[in-house]
């Protein structure tokens, strides 16, 4: 990328941040899994000189927390453990997991459980060594979904944040990095032949205060009805892909809704636990109104509710992938829990589609493949189908394949599912303050 803000020392800086806080967490003596994940992808990020991207991402997160709201990763973001580290994704992608916080005992679930469960769905569990009760995690989420077969893919930096907040995070890069930020354009004709110019959602370019940004673009005034108040490039933003480096900074009201009745309920919403039975059956209960606020969904969390019957953490994770995925739904996951499918063995996210063929042994690199032609509805191709059969995966499994347009990563379901539990958490201890919040 040209005309990328560099940070100074990025890839010393990243490299102290994580592995400070993966020490923190786990210890002075970090399990196999946990060092061999982190150097991984920090060896990966160094490679491909991302390390300011983690960094700046980390700096929104910083600054957003310091102003009271979370933030949560959209995209396949979350699938780095690096992310999780460096503050700005709730996602821990490891396999699952028992931590002691007390004497840090770390200890693998069963190697026979069930991978597509999350760590949260893990019954309670004492450390062998202290006796105290340890703390369930991990999404079971492998590093290719986010860096690729190669490890060398470009992450794309989605965050949503808290609407109101957005201008100030904004404003605050520009001071801390000391650089010129612009709005990413939109530029596109319509069907009657007009250009019409808009705004990204979300999308801005930072860029050193000294380079030439008219050598790439034209910078036009800012938007009066865009809240950032920057300039904007007048090239569309897929014309500079390959040329300038977006982040995207989208509003999402429910992190307002997170960082406003903390003190009124008494507890940091990060402390929340994710396996408490009270907020998992809450969360089920509102699934319709709480968690869903479009009218179209509603109805359709209804529907999917009362057939799925969730009962886990897993299982609301997967009822995201169903609604926000393409072809995921009608005439295919719905049609299948009425066969009696169980909602764990349909597909609702693109690493589903991976662990189904590595669980019937499929190589790592061909199981990449067919999952990236799912997910971005390219469908199989004879030679993949006659594998498939060949290994025995299940006729039904291979049809709804074919069926879908779009799905999203696993990292993402799991980042909502949290994000919604502590709405729970939130309506149950301090309705009156939620109540106003989301009206």
């Amino acid at each position: 990328m040209q005309y990328d803000c560099l940070m100074p020392d990025a890839d010393n800086a990243l490299r102290e941040r994580c592995i400070g806080a993966a020490h923190a967490v786990y210890g002075n003596v970090l399990p196999t899994v946990v060092k061999e994940r982190l150097f991984l992808e920090l060896n990966a990020i160094e490679t491909g000189h991302f390390a300011s991207r983690y960094l700046i991402a980390a700096e929104i997160s910083d600054q957003s927390k310091r102003m009271g709201y979370p933030v949560t990763t959209r995209g396949t973001l979350g699938s780095a453990f690096v992310s999780r580290l460096c503050g700005f994704s709730a996602v821990n992608p490891l396999p699952a997991h028992y931590l002691c916080v007390k004497c840090r005992y770390f200890e693998l679930a069963d190697a026979c459980a069930d991978e597509r469960k999350h760590g949260f769905d893990l019954p309670k569990k004492i450390c062998p060594h202290c006796g105290a009760e340890m703390r369930s995690d991990g999404a079971g989420i492998l590093p290719e979904i986010l860096m690729g077969k190669s490890f060398s893919r470009e992450p794309a930096v989605i965050l949503n944040c808290a609407p109101r907040i957005r201008k100030h995070l904004v404003d605050h890069l520009m001071n801390h990095l000391d650089a010129r930020v612009i709005r990413a354009g939109v530029a596109r004709r319509g069907a009657d032949g007009e250009l019409k110019k808009g705004v990204h959602p979300g999308g801005i370019y930072i860029v050193p205060k000294e380079a030439d940004i008219s050598m790439i673009t034209a910078v036009r005034e800012s938007d009066p009805d865009d809240a950032f108040r920057l300039p904007i490039a007048v090239r569309d933003y897929s014309e500079l892909q390959n040329v300038l480096t977006r982040y995207d900074l989208l509003p999402l009201p429910a992190l307002e809704w997170l960082g406003d009745p903390e003190q009124s309920a008494g507890r940091k919403t990060a402390d929340i636990p994710m396996n408490d039975n009270t907020l998992l059956e809450a969360c089920y209960r509102f699934e319709s109104d709480v968690l869903l606020s479009n009218p179209k969904t509603r109805a359709w969390a209804k529907t999917a509710a009362a057939l799925a019957k969730p009962r886990c953490f897993s299982d609301v994770v997967a009822l995201y992938g169903l609604l926000y995925g393409e072809g995921t739904w009608n005439n295919n996951a719905e049609e299948l829990l009425r066969k009696g499918i169980p909602l764990c063995d349909v597909i609702a996210y693109r690493d589903d589609v991976l662990q189904c063929l590595e669980r019937y042994g499929a190589d790592r690199e061909s199981s990449l493949r067919i999952m990236n032609r799912i997910k971005d509805g390219k469908g199989l191709t004879e030679a993949d189908e006659q594998r498939m059969r060949r290994l025995g995966i299940p006729a039904w499994f291979t049809d709804s394949c074919k069926k879908i347009g779009y799905l999203f990563p696993r990292s993402q379901g799991v980042e909502y599912a949290i994000m919604n539990l502590k709405l729970a958490y939130c309506k149950l201890n301090c309705p009156d303050m939620y109540d106003k919040l989301s009206s």
